[in-house]
């Protein structure tokens, strides 16, 4: 009786064991620079992330960087990464970087992955929207739409 228990128990840590540790999304697509540099999100893993999807032509995503670029001076405890996401993005990425001053780094989703849908993240409802990971990769929090102060250093909080 004792050694059934046991073998129960034991194929019972055995099942469990499976289900623990994180169970949020990893994110693991590939965007590019204006000048066409490759970077894998997966290769942000090692250090907390906090992406940033936005269009360059959407009022909401310009009033947001107001508020991200104040949090990246502020705070370098997790990496901040914008992402546009339109397919035309690139024709204006150069003059909205340059106008904008933006001091952390700036993609484009050429592969239009997060557009259509073809990541865990699931369909965008819109812009802006921000995604906070953990230093493994895995989605922590969303937000969708014009973030407070308050809101940002949430995703940050939770991204460590």
């Amino acid at each position: 009786m004792r050694a059934q228990l046991l073998a129960a128990a034991l194929a019972f840590v055995t099942a469990c064991a499976g289900s623990l540790g994180p169970t949020t999304p990893v994110l693991d697509f590939t965007v590019t620079n204006e000048q066409g540099r490759s970077l894998e999100i997966a290769a942000l893993r090692g250090r907390p992330s906090v992406l940033f999807l936005f269009a360059t032509y959407d009022e909401n995503s310009q009033l947001a960087l107001t508020l991200l670029i104040a949090a990246a001076q502020a705070d370098d405890r997790a990496t901040l990464i914008g992402i546009a996401v339109h397919p035309d993005a690139a024709t204006f990425m150069g003059p909205f970087k340059k106008a904008l001053d933006i001091p952390f780094a700036i993609y484009i989703d050429s592969s239009a992955a997060l557009l259509q849908g073809k990541t865990t993240l699931g369909k965008l409802p819109g812009v802006p929207a921000y995604v906070a990971l953990d230093a493994e990769g895995h989605v922590k929090k969303t937000f969708f739409g014009i973030a407070k102060k308050e809101d940002i250093e949430e995703l940050i909080d939770s991204a460590l």
